[in-house]
C-alpha cells in the first residue's frame, strides 16, 4: 500500500508510505481524490510517518490537495512527518504552506 484513504467520521487520513515518486502518483491522487470527494469529511490529514522518500511530483500532489481542501474550507494537516522530509519542506518554504505537526 503506497497510499490510502480512510475515512473515520469526519476525517480523512491519507496515509503514504514507502518511496514515493513519479511512478507512484496516479495511487497518491487517487487517496487524495477519495478523501476530497467524500460528503462526510470535514478535516484532511495526511499521515507521513511510513515515507521513506518523496519526490518533487508527490509534493506537487500535497500542493494540489492544499488548494483544493483551502477551496472546500477543509483544514489540511501533515502529521507524523519524518525528519528527512520535514528537512525538505522547510528549505523549499513549503513549511509556511502545510501545517505540520
Amino acid at each position: 500500500m503506497l497510499a490510502k484513504a480512510d475515512i473515520r467520521e469526519n476525517v480523512a487520513f491519507i496515509i503514504l508510505s514507502g518511496q514515493l515518486d513519479f511512478s507512484t502518483q496516479d495511487a497518491v491522487y487517487a487517496a487524495i481524490n477519495s478523501a476530497l470527494g467524500s460528503s462526510v469529511v470535514k478535516e484532511i490529514r495526511v499521515d507521513l510517518k511510513d515515507v521513506k522518500f518523496m519526490d518533487s511530483s508527490i509534493i506537487q500532489a500535497l500542493l494540489t490537495l492544499h488548494l483544493k481542501a483551502s477551496k472546500e474550507q477543509k483544514p489540511l494537516t501533515i502529521i507524523n512527518c519524518p525528519e528527512m522530509i520535514r528537512d525538505i519542506f522547510s528549505m523549499a518554504g513549503f513549511d509556511t504552506i502545510f501545517k505540520i505537526v
